[in-house]
């Protein structure tokens, strides 16, 4: 997850949690000619965290939030099929496994070049 709340699932959570509002004047830029003065600015966000750093600069920031999240929920894939290799196997799990076996191929291709 990448929000005005935080980066990373905990962070996103702990702000819905704490009831932060992500929504903020915005200075980055200016609002004069906007009817909206406030938007939803995603702040502390390091994109090295999960880009080289080379290709950062090509990418424009909604493409580094993208590439971001996808990798934060590829990490999730990952952790989640290694717990339930340990579960006992199914002809119902083995089909899901080969299945997210193929999805995390092509993700970890296309991440691969990112």
């Amino acid at each position: 997850v990448i929000s005005p709340l935080g980066t990373g699932k905990e962070a996103f959570w702990q702000g819905l949690v704490e009831g932060r509002d992500g929504i903020q004047e915005v200075a980055v830029f200016d609002t004069a000619s906007f009817r909206s003065k406030k938007a939803g600015l995603v702040q502390g966000f390091n994109p090295k965290a999960f880009i080289k750093p080379l290709k950062i600069r090509r990418l424009d920031r909604a493409s580094q939030f993208a590439i971001a999240a996808s990798r934060m929920a590829l990490e999730r894939l990952v952790s989640i099929c290694w717990l339930r290799s340990m579960l006992p196997r199914s002809s119902a799990w083995s089909r899901i496994r080969r299945y997210s076996s193929a999805l995390f191929t092509a993700m970890a291709t296309w991440l691969a070049a990112a």
